[in-house]
Protein backbone atom coordinates (compact mmCIF):
# COMPACT_ATOMS: atom_id res chain seq x y z
CA UNK A 1 0.00 0.00 0.00
CA UNK A 2 3.27 2.66 0.60
CA UNK A 3 4.58 1.35 -2.71
CA UNK A 4 0.99 2.83 -4.47
CA UNK A 5 1.25 6.16 -1.99
CA UNK A 6 4.39 6.70 -3.18
CA UNK A 7 3.89 6.29 -6.65
CA UNK A 8 0.66 8.63 -6.95
CA UNK A 9 3.07 11.08 -5.14
CA UNK A 10 5.65 10.60 -7.90
CA UNK A 11 2.96 11.08 -10.39
CA UNK A 12 1.44 14.79 -8.82
CA UNK A 13 4.76 16.10 -8.84
CA UNK A 14 5.84 14.79 -12.07
CA UNK A 15 2.67 16.24 -13.84
CA UNK A 16 2.28 19.57 -12.59
CA UNK A 17 5.71 20.90 -14.12
CA UNK A 18 4.25 19.86 -17.39
CA UNK A 19 0.96 21.79 -16.59
CA UNK A 20 2.58 24.80 -15.13
CA UNK A 21 4.95 24.76 -19.13
CA UNK A 22 1.92 24.20 -20.96
CA UNK A 23 0.05 26.49 -18.93
CA UNK A 24 2.88 29.76 -19.24
CA UNK A 25 2.93 28.70 -22.88
CA UNK A 26 -0.58 29.11 -23.73
CA UNK A 27 -0.52 32.30 -21.82
CA UNK A 28 2.02 33.46 -23.99
CA UNK A 29 0.04 32.50 -26.87
CA UNK A 30 -3.03 34.45 -25.66
CA UNK A 31 -0.67 37.34 -25.21
CA UNK A 32 0.64 37.40 -28.17
CA UNK A 33 -2.92 37.08 -29.93
CA UNK A 34 -3.91 40.13 -28.11
CA UNK A 35 -0.72 41.77 -29.21
CA UNK A 36 -1.42 41.45 -33.08
CA UNK A 37 -5.64 41.72 -32.89
CA UNK A 38 -4.93 45.50 -30.65
CA UNK A 39 -2.05 46.51 -33.65
CA UNK A 40 -4.43 45.97 -36.82
CA UNK A 41 -7.06 48.36 -34.49
CA UNK A 42 -3.57 50.82 -33.54
CA UNK A 43 -2.75 50.51 -37.51
CA UNK A 44 -2.96 53.52 -39.86
CA UNK A 45 -4.01 56.14 -37.39
CA UNK A 46 -2.00 58.86 -39.14
CA UNK A 47 -4.23 61.27 -41.52
CA UNK A 48 -2.86 59.95 -44.70
CA UNK A 49 -3.31 56.39 -43.41
CA UNK A 50 -7.29 57.42 -42.47
CA UNK A 51 -7.88 59.23 -45.99
CA UNK A 52 -6.57 55.84 -47.65
CA UNK A 53 -8.26 53.17 -45.86
CA UNK A 54 -12.30 55.57 -46.44
CA UNK A 55 -10.98 55.39 -50.43
CA UNK A 56 -10.27 51.94 -50.54
CA UNK A 57 -13.86 51.59 -48.34
CA UNK A 58 -15.35 53.39 -50.76
CA UNK A 59 -14.01 51.29 -53.90
CA UNK A 60 -15.06 48.05 -52.62
CA UNK A 61 -17.90 48.71 -50.82
CA UNK A 62 -19.67 49.62 -54.19
CA UNK A 63 -18.22 46.44 -56.33
CA UNK A 64 -21.56 44.97 -57.86
CA UNK A 65 -20.65 41.62 -55.68
CA UNK A 66 -22.77 41.59 -52.64
CA UNK A 67 -21.81 39.51 -49.73
CA UNK A 68 -17.97 40.18 -50.63
CA UNK A 69 -17.28 43.33 -48.90
CA UNK A 70 -16.19 42.67 -45.54
CA UNK A 71 -13.61 39.59 -46.93
CA UNK A 72 -12.42 42.08 -49.57
CA UNK A 73 -12.03 45.11 -46.71
CA UNK A 74 -10.31 42.84 -44.41
CA UNK A 75 -7.65 41.29 -46.91
CA UNK A 76 -7.24 44.44 -48.26
CA UNK A 77 -6.72 46.23 -44.80
CA UNK A 78 -4.52 43.34 -43.44
CA UNK A 79 -1.88 43.81 -46.71
CA UNK A 80 -2.02 47.50 -47.15
CA UNK A 81 -1.76 48.11 -43.43
CA UNK A 82 -4.78 50.29 -43.34
CA UNK A 83 -7.51 51.04 -40.57
CA UNK A 84 -9.92 48.15 -40.34
CA UNK A 85 -12.29 49.08 -38.25
CA UNK A 86 -12.92 52.69 -40.03
CA UNK A 87 -13.38 50.84 -43.43
CA UNK A 88 -15.73 48.42 -42.00
CA UNK A 89 -17.75 51.17 -40.36
CA UNK A 90 -17.51 53.47 -43.68
CA UNK A 91 -18.20 50.60 -45.70
CA UNK A 92 -21.34 49.55 -43.51
CA UNK A 93 -22.10 53.05 -43.65
CA UNK A 94 -22.19 53.74 -47.42
CA UNK A 95 -24.06 50.05 -48.36
CA UNK A 96 -27.15 51.52 -49.61
CA UNK A 97 -24.90 53.10 -52.49
CA UNK A 98 -23.43 49.26 -53.47
CA UNK A 99 -27.09 48.45 -54.37
CA UNK A 100 -27.96 51.74 -56.14
CA UNK A 101 -25.01 51.44 -58.20
CA UNK A 102 -25.74 48.24 -59.11
CA UNK A 103 -27.65 48.57 -62.16
CA UNK A 104 -26.15 51.16 -63.51
CA UNK A 105 -22.52 49.43 -63.44
CA UNK A 106 -24.28 46.27 -64.97
CA UNK A 107 -25.43 48.62 -67.54
CA UNK A 108 -21.96 49.76 -68.49
CA UNK A 109 -20.44 46.32 -68.41
CA UNK A 110 -23.55 45.60 -70.78
CA UNK A 111 -22.29 48.19 -73.12
CA UNK A 112 -18.57 47.34 -72.77
CA UNK A 113 -19.31 43.95 -73.83
CA UNK A 114 -22.46 45.20 -76.57
CA UNK A 115 -25.21 42.79 -74.92
CA UNK A 116 -28.40 43.43 -73.83
CA UNK A 117 -29.66 42.64 -70.16
CA UNK A 118 -32.13 39.86 -69.51
CA UNK A 119 -32.95 40.09 -66.09
CA UNK A 120 -34.74 43.11 -64.97
CA UNK A 121 -36.92 41.54 -62.88
CA UNK A 122 -37.78 39.13 -60.10
CA UNK A 123 -40.59 37.69 -62.20
CA UNK A 124 -38.00 37.56 -64.87
CA UNK A 125 -35.77 35.71 -62.53
CA UNK A 126 -38.71 33.42 -61.46
CA UNK A 127 -39.53 32.52 -64.75
CA UNK A 128 -35.94 32.15 -65.98
CA UNK A 129 -35.69 29.37 -63.34
CA UNK A 130 -38.69 27.83 -64.51
CA UNK A 131 -37.11 27.56 -67.85
CA UNK A 132 -33.66 25.95 -66.20
CA UNK A 133 -31.81 26.45 -63.43
CA UNK A 134 -28.15 26.12 -65.07
CA UNK A 135 -29.55 28.80 -67.66
CA UNK A 136 -30.59 31.05 -64.93
CA UNK A 137 -27.26 30.67 -62.93
CA UNK A 138 -25.11 31.29 -66.49
CA UNK A 139 -27.31 34.20 -67.46
CA UNK A 140 -26.86 35.97 -63.56
CA UNK A 141 -23.08 35.32 -63.92
CA UNK A 142 -22.81 37.15 -66.76
CA UNK A 143 -24.91 40.15 -64.96
CA UNK A 144 -22.54 40.22 -62.46
CA UNK A 145 -19.47 39.80 -64.91
CA UNK A 146 -21.04 42.97 -66.47
CA UNK A 147 -21.52 44.65 -62.99
CA UNK A 148 -17.77 44.15 -62.41
CA UNK A 149 -16.67 45.41 -65.58
CA UNK A 150 -18.52 48.34 -65.21
CA UNK A 151 -17.29 48.63 -62.05
CA UNK A 152 -13.71 48.87 -63.54
CA UNK A 153 -14.51 51.06 -65.80
CA UNK A 154 -16.15 53.85 -64.14
CA UNK A 155 -15.20 53.31 -59.99
CA UNK A 156 -11.03 52.95 -60.33
CA UNK A 157 -10.86 55.75 -62.44
CA UNK A 158 -13.21 57.72 -60.08
CA UNK A 159 -11.18 56.55 -57.42
CA UNK A 160 -7.29 57.32 -58.85
CA UNK A 161 -9.09 61.17 -59.13
CA UNK A 162 -10.38 60.98 -56.01
CA UNK A 163 -7.15 60.38 -54.24
CA UNK A 164 -5.17 62.53 -55.72
CA UNK A 165 -7.77 65.64 -55.50
CA UNK A 166 -8.12 64.80 -51.63
CA UNK A 167 -3.71 64.59 -51.83
CA UNK A 168 -3.05 67.69 -52.98
CA UNK A 169 -5.83 69.43 -51.13
CA UNK A 170 -5.48 67.86 -47.31
CA UNK A 171 -1.94 66.77 -47.33
CA UNK A 172 0.49 68.53 -50.01
CA UNK A 173 0.21 71.71 -47.95
CA UNK A 174 1.11 69.95 -44.73
CA UNK A 175 4.12 68.40 -46.82
CA UNK A 176 5.35 71.63 -47.92
CA UNK A 177 4.81 73.97 -44.97
CA UNK A 178 6.20 71.40 -42.39
CA UNK A 179 5.39 72.21 -38.77
CA UNK A 180 8.81 73.96 -36.69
Amino acid sequence: MNHIRDLSKNTKTFYIPILIMKFNSMKTFFIKAYNKIVAVFKQGLEPIQVFKSILVALLFTIIPLPGTTTILLTTIALKAKLNLPIMITFSYLITPLQYVLLMPFIKVGETIFSTHHTLYSVQAIMSSFENGFFNTLQKLTFEIICGIAGWVVIAIPVAFLLYYIGYFLFFKKHLSNPVK
